[in-house]
């Protein structure tokens, strides 16, 4: 009876485990398709501030 119940938990164990690592794995390609929308939309804005900034140097006459 001990046996039985200590595979029944082990069985149980590595069920919830493997469910835990699949939304892991969800969870994880989720974060980092965000990552890459907010870090092409910083690196457009930033691209953005740069090209004003030059503009605003060429206006100038320093650049």
């Amino acid at each position: 009876m001990l046996y039985l119940q200590i595979y029944m938990t082990g069985v149980l164990m590595a069920h919830s485990y493997t469910v835990l690592q699949h939304r892991f794995t969800m969870s994880t390609k989720l974060l980092n398709a965000m990552y890459i929308s907010i870090n092409r939309q910083f690196k457009r804005e930033t691209g953005k501030i740069m090209t004003y900034k030059r503009f605003g140097l060429m206006k100038l006459g320093i650049l």
